[in-house]
């Protein structure tokens, strides 16, 4: 239009020129927005893997420009709980066993526990041998609220998993495997750790410290197949309307603290029955 009053008023301009350099910016300012949107999608995978929900994983990608600094996550103060799981007898199982059938044995019950994590919200942050840890709240914040409610509620799951677990290695004739977890609630530093030849999504902080001594409190203290210990500060973040029932263990000495921690034990609901 603008084109047409300009002949008219005596001004020739080469509109299909105009028009189709227009098209080529246009066109590769699409293939410049898909390139970038590949990187950070190569990005974001390299560094948390397939360790997130598809949830989470969607969440990220659309919140992608301002977490993303640099091919990395910034480090960041979050709210979060903190969920450490270990494999009670692993060393004695490996002794007894090959090495091909010990990782089976174990990986089996590793699936299992991931798939528990993920469809509770939380991401498998690290494997520790025979062990992971687990975050609920990274690396898209939430309310402390409902982080401790997804870790509790993936706790409980975990307990199910293991008893579920114990059928089917029982008819293999493999060894039964337990598990001890630990959960705890506080402020982490959460972010890109690393070099250029190895990143890795890392969360720092007292609270990591905090839940792994939980796990590790009182190690032959096995009320069931998969124990679970909470410390107050995760207690007092859970909702009203989330029924759990705990039991206190007191107020006790965590190594390496100066301060004691108040522990609770999520007890599933056969304890309580007794069956």
């Amino acid at each position: 239009a603008a084109g047409a009053a300009l002949l008219v008023g005596g001004v020739w301009l080469d509109v299909p020129s105009l028009m189709l350099t227009l098209g080529f910016i246009t066109t590769a300012g699409w293939l410049r927005r898909g390139a970038i949107g590949q990187l950070q999608r190569r990005q974001m995978e390299r560094l948390l893997g397939q360790a997130t929900s598809p949830a989470i994983a969607q969440e990220l990608w659309l919140q992608r420009d301002s977490l993303l600094e640099k091919g990395s996550f910034p480090g960041r103060n979050l709210q979060v709980t903190v969920l450490f799981a270990d494999v009670m007898g692993f060393s004695t199982v490996a002794e007894q066993s090959t090495a091909a059938e010990t990782l089976h044995w174990l990986n089996q019950g590793m699936e299992r526990f991931v798939t528990a994590v993920i469809e509770s919200g939380g991401m498998v942050n690290k494997f520790t041998g025979d062990g992971f840890l687990a975050v609920f709240g990274v690396p898209v914040p939430q309310e402390p609220t409902q982080s401790a409610s997804q870790a509790i509620h993936c706790a409980a799951c975990l307990q199910d998993v293991v008893q579920e677990l114990a059928e089917t290695l029982r008819q293999q004739g493999s060894p039964e495997l337990k598990l001890r977890v630990g959960l705890h609630s506080g402020e982490v530093i959460a972010g890109s750790m690393g070099s250029s030849e190895r990143m890795e999504f890392a969360v720092i902080g007292d609270v990591v410290n905090v839940c792994a001594r939980l796990e590790a409190l009182e190690k032959e203290r096995m009320p069931s197949s998969c124990r679970v210990l909470l410390s107050d500060q995760t207690k007092e973040l859970l909702p009203e309307e989330q029924q759990v029932n705990l039991l206190s263990w007191g107020v006790l000495p965590v190594k390496g603290r100066s301060q004691p921690v108040a522990v609770y034990e999520l007890e599933r609901p056969s304890q309580r029955t007794g069956n």
